[in-house]
């Protein structure tokens, strides 16, 4: 059951520009250090911030609070899809791990209908924007 859901979209010149602007202060608030390796690692890194920067909204209105309730951006990590050998995917393929208050708040959500949290992310960029889009799941027992 479907427990709630967010979508975002960003442009990617706006998250440039932040990367110009305030650099690694930036990318230490909003982003895990694999996150931020994972970006630095690619031709076009703000392209690949910025469809991060627009899951970690999109989940953030999925559990309904935005930054309130002790919930921190680095707590909502991305993070490549291994494929069926291990290996990381280079496609766009990317997973959610949730930590801290914000796995909290899922399960919360959750446990209500007598389940475990799940969360499934898809997202898409083009030359200037990126979009997510999450949904939160209660897969029942």
């Amino acid at each position: 059951m479907i427990i709630g859901s967010g979508v975002d979209v960003i442009e990617i010149a706006r998250i440039e520009r932040v990367l110009d602007d305030r650099g690694d202060r930036f990318e230490r608030r909003v982003f895990t250090p694999a996150e931020i390796d994972a970006c630095r690692g690619t031709g076009r890194p703000a392209s690949h911030f910025a469809v991060r920067f627009a899951a970690k909204e999109a989940v953030m209105k999925a559990v309904g609070t935005g930054w309130a309730r002790g919930v921190r951006w680095v707590d909502i990590e991305t993070c490549l899809e291994p494929d069926a050998g291990g290996r990381a995917n280079v496609s766009d393929r990317l997973q959610l791990r949730l930590h801290g208050e914000v796995s909290k708040l899922a399960d919360r959500l959750a446990t209500r209908l007598g389940g475990s949290a799940r969360s499934h992310l898809a997202v898409s960029r083009s030359r200037t924007h990126a979009v997510a889009s999450v949904l939160l799941e209660a897969a029942l027992r």
